[in-house]
Parts: structure tokens; C-alpha cells; sequence
């Protein structure tokens, strides 16, 4: 009877030796890992996966239950999934390149047809287009010389404008003109600052637009203040096709914009100049209240192409 009671003692004891050797062994591989400086927890573990499972297969000598040993596995399990979701993320970046780029080449096809001036059966189209409007006197000077040659136009309005005159944008609009974005505020360093902040400007104008013409107006074409020209507004072109726009640059101008104060012979000569050869013309003119040679010029101008045997149509 003593001798079963003493191999009862001496198995506790023996139990309890293991559980402290065990303990022992915990604290000292612990102890090992603070030094080396691996256990400094999820940063480590998301820097080096490979050491973590080092110290996983060392701890499985502990036990799997070991709190420190779960700790490892699950922080594991989360950098392999990071790792995973970063290589379907430049998957996607990847796809999304290559559809922009496809989207990209499509519409700079479809400028590079209307900025050379030709057409498929050799009609002449001109396409007379007015920026930066709608203004007080020189918009409604140009509406009433449209109306007697019965000729429509594009007017490509700027949102602070309509603002500014709402009801001389319903009379272009309901004259049968065409009317298109040129961005809300024409600030050529808020709109090329980046990509977000030309989108958002163009759909500030767009909403403006739709308050005065209503709800049911549509119109996806735009033309960048100073155009699209240039390797430095590609973002923006891009973030422009991605959201619908249709961008219009122009292939002739009437050169009202390239100085002060042009003259109606200078202004009817750069038409001349510009329109030379082409069968289709898209020509570049202002209906801001300081161009008023331009409504001046206006007559002169479409009696020429007119002569040249152009008819005139808008952009949709």
C-alpha cells in the first residue's frame, strides 16, 4: 500500500518536473526570440514570412496550443492573404491599363480624322465652335447673324457663365446650336492639378448646365481649356474617355485668341489660312464680351466658306 502511494507522489512529481521543464523550454526559446529580435510582432511577420514559419516549426515543439505559436500561425495566414490580394491588385491595374489604352487609341483615332480634314466622300463640313461663353453682348450679336444665315454652331460654355446668363444659353440651345462642355471654371491650374479635380470640374459644369436647360439635356462633349495638346494632360485625357467625355480640340481658328484687339481682317485672313485644303473644318472662336470682333467678323467669315462650298453642321 505505501509503495503504490510513493508511485502516486513520484508520477505527480514527474509530472510536475515536465510541466516546468516544458515552461523552462518556452521561456528560453521566448527569451531566444526577443534577442534575435524576430517577435516584434505583425510588423516583423509581414516583413519576413519565411523566419516566421522558422519560429513556427521551432515552437511546435511546445505545443500547438502555445499562445505564442497561434499568434505566429494566424499573423501568417494574414501576410500570405496580403501577398495574394497584391498580385490580384496589379492584376487589375494591369486589366484597367490595357482597357484605358484600348479606350485611348479609339479616341485619338477619331481626333486624328477630324483634326486632319477629311471626309469619307469628300463633302465640306465646317464646324463653327465658340469658347468660353455664354456672354452678355457678344453671344446674342452672334445668335442673331447665325439666325440670318440659318447656319448652327457649337457653343462650348464655361459653368461660371452660364451662371452669369442663364436665359442666353436657353436661347442658343432652343435656336437649335449645339452646346458642350468647356469645364466650370476654366482655371488652368485647378483643372491640370490632376485627374480628380478636371473630372470633378467638368461634372460642376455639366450639373449647371442641366439646372438651366433641364434634367433631359445631354451632352459628353467637352473641350479642354487651351485643348488637349500636350504629353502633360494625357492623365487627364484618359480620365476623360474613362468617364464617357467625347474631347473636341479644333483643326482651324479664326486666331481671335492670339492676341488683343485683332481686326476683322486679320480675324477673316486666319480662317482663310486655316481652313486651306480641308475638307472639314472644326474652327476655334470666341463669344467672350472682349471678342467682339468676332461677332464683327462673323458675316464675312461664313459668306467665305459658304463660297468655298462648305455646309454647317454641330458636334454631338
Amino acid at each position: 500500500m505505501k509503495q503504490s502511494r510513493k508511485s502516486r507522489r513520484e508520477r505527480y512529481r514527474e509530472k510536475q518536473r515536465k510541466k516546468r521543464r516544458r515552461f523552462s523550454i518556452f521561456l528560453l526559446i521566448l527569451g531566444l526570440l526577443v534577442t534575435r529580435g524576430i517577435f516584434k510582432g505583425v510588423d516583423l511577420l509581414k516583413k519576413d514570412v519565411a523566419e516566421a514559419t522558422k519560429v513556427d516549426e521551432t515552437l511546435s515543439m511546445i505545443g500547438n496550443d502555445n499562445p505564442l505559436n497561434i499568434v505566429l500561425e494566424t499573423k501568417k495566414e494574414e501576410v500570405e492573404e496580403e501577398k495574394a490580394e497584391e498580385v490580384l491588385e496589379e492584376k487589375r491595374k494591369e486589366i484597367e491599363e490595357k482597357r484605358l489604352a484600348r479606350q485611348r487609341e479609339k479616341h485619338e483615332k477619331l481626333q486624328r480624322d477630324r483634326l486632319e480634314g477629311n471626309t469619307d466622300n469628300g463633302e465640306k463640313v465646317a464646324y463653327l465652335t465658340f469658347d468660353d461663353g455664354p456672354s452678355k453682348k457678344v453671344t446674342p450679336m452672334i445668335l442673331d447673324i447665325l439666325n440670318e444665315y440659318d447656319a448652327k454652331a457649337t457653343f462650348f460654355v464655361v459653368g461660371k457663365m452660364v451662371e452669369e446668363n442663364p436665359e442666353i444659353l436657353k436661347r442658343a440651345f432652343e435656336e437649335g446650336h449645339a452646346i458642350a462642355n468647356h469645364s466650370y471654371s476654366h482655371d488652368y491650374g485647378y483643372l491640370y492639378g490632376s485627374a480628380e479635380n478636371f473630372i470633378k470640374d467638368f461634372n460642376k459644369a455639366d450639373k449647371v448646365i442641366k439646372d438651366v436647360l433641364g434634367e433631359s439635356f445631354t451632352s459628353k462633349v467637352i473641350r479642354f481649356p487651351g485643348g488637349s495638346f500636350g504629353e502633360h494632360k494625357a492623365v487627364m485625357k484618359d480620365a476623360a474617355v474613362d468617364a464617357g467625355f467625347d474631347y473636341v480640340d479644333w483643326n482651324a481658328l479664326n486666331g481671335d485668341a492670339e492676341g488683343l484687339n485683332k481686326t476683322k481682317e486679320e480675324l477673316i485672313s486666319r480662317i482663310k489660312e486655316t481652313t486651306q485644303n480641308k475638307n472639314s473644318v472644326i474652327i476655334l472662336m470666341h463669344d467672350t464680351d472682349a471678342k467682339k470682333s468676332t461677332a464683327l467678323s462673323l458675316r464675312e467669315v461664313l459668306d467665305y466658306l459658304i463660297d468655298e462650298g462648305y455646309r454647317f453642321d454641330v458636334l454631338y
